[in-house]
């Protein structure tokens, strides 16, 4: 699965665990639901910044960053690095 879906995908699992539309969510971090909606398909990269305000909109606390982003991590590391040759 592509790293993007993958990161899609656990956001999506943070708003709907905590009963958040994606209207609502959208509106605490300051976007339009159409773009939560292609956070959370893959269809739009997440910025950074749109994580940080993401999490704490939802209150999930900063060492969660580790649990979500750990397989992606993972995936990368096991990647050939272009600055190893």
């Amino acid at each position: 699965m592509e790293l993007q879906l993958l990161l899609a995908k656990w956001l999506t699992k943070l708003r709907e665990d905590k009963g958040l539309s994606q209207e609502a969510l959208g509106t605490q971090i300051g976007k339009g639901q159409s773009d939560i909606a292609k956070m959370e398909s893959g269809n739009k990269k997440v910025l950074v910044t749109d994580l940080l305000k993401w999490m704490k909109a939802l209150d999930v606390p900063l060492e969660s960053l580790e649990a979500g982003l750990g397989p992606l991590y993972k995936k990368l590391s096991g990647k050939k690095s272009l600055w190893n040759k």
